[in-house]
């Protein structure tokens, strides 16, 4: 049975599961946005993490963006894409 969008929302366990058995921070990150582009049926999800020392949101983890782009691609607080 397929869940709906809003079911992500609901469902904390499904994220306490991804983190059982998550060797690095940015393996559980790449499974949290596997997780919710299908959940959410989107092509593109991706986690900015803010960077204290640049007061930059850098892109940490994506789907459907290259990977190559994970680390570089640098936002200002406020900035869209």
């Amino acid at each position: 049975m397929e869940k709906s969008n809003i079911d992500l929302f609901y469902d904390i366990g499904e994220l306490v599961r991804l983190f059982e058995n998550t060797m690095s921070i940015n393996n559980f990150l790449h499974r949290v946005v596997t997780l919710i582009a299908r959940h959410m049926k989107a092509d593109v999800c991706s986690i900015y993490l803010f960077d204290e020392e640049s007061s930059s949101l850098v892109l940490t983890s994506t789907v459907g963006l290259l990977q190559e782009y994970i680390g570089k691609v640098r936002l200002s607080p406020g900035e869209g894409i």
